[in-house]
């Protein structure tokens, strides 16, 4: 582990997770139902704990050790052949996939986009070069590209594959869904895997990707045991990324140790304010 920090990430999203189906405790009903709260995940039966930052034996000996049961991780993690993935599943500790490289470094709109634009301006921030030709997800909105440049994607075809054509305002991060669910598709019946990851503090303008990539996942990792989809929340900024349609855990975490010191007006003043 790099520090306490990465472990403490991890008391809240313990917390968050072990909310029991239950009814009011006064008996109060609304609309003559019960009250109910999810049903809590669980990993192999256990309240899930881990962190991330692990990569070698050493490390994930070491969340071993200290009673963890989850680890966020890479293709390696999940491959029960390599000899960290081996030691993951004789030892029933369970990876979390990263996802996140399918909104991080993405290209964004560098402009309001009208209904019928075929010529899709792009920020000139450094950005991830895209395939050409391509399909590109904005909000509700397929569109099918001919050529990627640094500054736009021209010969767009709009309303691809069924959807509607709409405007779009400027930052929003664009997505890829057929990326992502090869990516989905080469993971999902590993026997180590037990959710995504696919926010980790704030890329920018992601919640539009983040639905896309939601629906993406269900569509491709479908089923009564589906596997669940986590977001990661780190400051008050972040929250812009977060609402219906995003996750099936939110995930809140914060940065009390620093270079300078232990911060402890970032546990009091910020998180509160994240969870209110």
């Amino acid at each position: 582990m790099r520090s306490t920090a990465n472990v403490l990430r991890w008391i809240v999203l313990l917390a968050l997770l072990l909310l029991p189906t239950a009814t009011a405790a006064d008996g109060n009903t609304e609309g003559g139902k019960l009250m109910e709260l999810h049903t809590p995940y669980t990993v192999d039966g256990r309240p899930p704990l881990g962190t991330y930052a692990v990569s070698k034996i050493e490390d994930v000996a070491l969340v071993k050790k200290a009673g963890m049961n989850l680890v966020i991780g890479g293709h390696e993690m999940l491959d029960i052949d390599t000899p960290v993935g081996k030691y993951l599943s004789e030892n029933r500790i369970k990876v979390l996939y990263h996802l996140t490289h399918h909104i991080y470094g993405m290209p964004r709109l560098g402009d309001l986009v009208a209904v019928d634009q075929t010529t899709i301006p792009l920020s000139k921030r450094r950005a991830r070069t895209l395939p050409s030709p391509g399909v590109v997800q904005i909000e509700d909105e397929l569109i099918r590209y001919e050529e990627y440049t640094p500054g736009a994607l021209l010969g767009c075809q709009r309303g691809f594959n069924g959807t509607k054509p709409a405007a779009h305002h400027e930052g929003i991060i664009l997505f890829m869904p057929d990326e992502c669910a090869e990516d989905v598709e080469s993971v999902k019946d590993s026997p180590n895997l037990w959710g995504y990851y696919v926010l980790d503090d704030s890329p920018g303008d992601a919640i539009s990707a983040l639905r896309a990539m939601y629906k993406t996942v269900r569509r491709v990792d479908g089923g009564p045991e589906r596997h669940v989809v986590c977001a990661g929340y780190g400051s008050a900024g972040s929250l812009c990324n977060f609402g219906p349609g995003v996750c099936d855990v939110m995930l809140i975490y914060w940065y009390p140790v620093s270079g300078s010191g232990y911060h402890r007006y970032m546990i009091s003043h910020e998180v509160q304010w994240m969870l209110t």
